[in-house]
């Protein structure tokens, strides 16, 4: 199964200065936690000398010793108790098990907020700015809760992790923009993308399948008949379509209480509402797909029980051939059917 839902929606955008960090976990200083932390359970301190030798040795003992004087000032070290090595703090100690560097900076910072449920993180987007000439004209405003709530906490902005370590108390307010969001599911793969102008503002994975999201939108949307058991649409019998597997359209197709555009769902499975609409069904699709001579009597049997088997489920009368023949005496549009159906009945002769 596969099908896109679409729809477009209000992104609140923020400008306001933060202090963030942001996590790296392809940086150098990585492999210096890590073997702090291996030297830790060895119950030896760090030393310039042992970074050296065991991961540095391009460079010179100083040099080493003020990488390790660069990881204390940040916080991931130590000193040690009892030599002049270091040894790791609870931040390098958490980083080190992370296997991840968080690098800082501060600035002004445009912030893309979708305050739904659509949305795993409220922020989706961070822009950083300059400061604009005239910003002492502007007229600051609180920064809203919403905001101020991810101070202190990690949060996975786009691609990447971040860490919020302070915001400003107030903000300027920016013109919202409008987002596209798109769900796509296709198979065992279901993603939601954000979008704004050609800037994607989060691309991230939903935790269900094509066929999960599906059954979603039927719980909520309420413009069809969905039998969750059959996992089919049940349907009137309809003589001018008698396909069981069919393309389902939804007009306004609800996803966790939001609406979405129109979408075209394909090979949805289709089913009579009814055991009369199932009769109907099955004595038509008997006559509309004979395409072979029945040599006897058992071919039609073996016919009949393949389309029969499609509904199971009901009450279902099947035909014999002698009964079907009769049925399309009167009906001259069935020539061929009759030709066929009657066969056997010719080979006595």
């Amino acid at each position: 199964m596969k099908f896109n839902l679409t729809k477009k929606a209000p992104v609140n955008v923020y400008q306001v200065e933060m202090e963030l960090q942001r996590k790296n976990t392809k940086s150098p200083f990585v492999a210096i936690l890590l073997l702090a932390m291996e030297r830790g359970y060895e119950g030896e301190s760090i030393t310039a000398g042992a970074l050296r030798l065991t991961l540095m040795p391009a460079l010179a003992e100083r040099a080493c010793g003020n990488l390790l004087q660069k990881l204390k000032t940040e916080g991931y070290l130590e000193d040690s108790d009892y030599d002049d090595g270091f040894k790791l703090s609870d931040k390098g100690f958490a980083s080190a098990e992370q296997k991840a560097y968080w690098i800082g900076e501060r600035g002004v910072y445009d912030v893309y907020v979708y305050d739904n449920p659509l949305a795993e993180e409220k922020i989706l987007h961070t822009e950083r700015k300059k400061i604009a000439d005239n910003v002492a004209n502007t007229e600051f405003k609180p920064t809203p809760e919403k905001l101020k709530s991810y101070i202190g906490t990690e949060v996975k902005i786009g691609n990447e992790e971040v860490r919020i370590e302070s915001m400003e108390k107030k903000c300027l307010p920016r013109p919202d923009v409008e987002a596209k969001i798109t769900i796509t599911a296709d198979g065992a793969d279901t993603k939601i993308q954000i979008s704004h102008a050609e800037t994607v503002l989060t691309d991230k994975p939903v935790m269900l399948t094509a066929n999960e999201l599906f059954e979603k939108l039927t719980e909520e949307t309420k413009e069809f008949d969905y039998d969750s058991n059959r996992n089919a649409v049940l349907v009137k019998f309809d003589k001018a379509d008698l396909q069981t597997t069919r393309q389902l359209t939804i007009q306004r197709p609800l996803f966790m209480s939001q609406a979405f555009q129109e979408v075209k769902v394909a090979e949805v499975l289709h089913l009579p509402q009814t055991n009369t609409d199932a009769q109907k069904w099955y004595e038509n699709l008997l006559v509309a797909k004979i395409d072979r001579h029945f040599l006897n009597e058992e071919d039609f049997t073996v016919y009949s029980n393949e389309i029969a088997s499609v509904f199971k489920d009901y009450k279902v009368k099947q035909l014999k051939r002698e009964d079907l023949i009769n049925t399309l005496s009167a009906d001259k549009k069935h020539f061929y059917q009759r030709a066929f159906l009657e066969t056997s009945n010719y080979l006595k002769y």
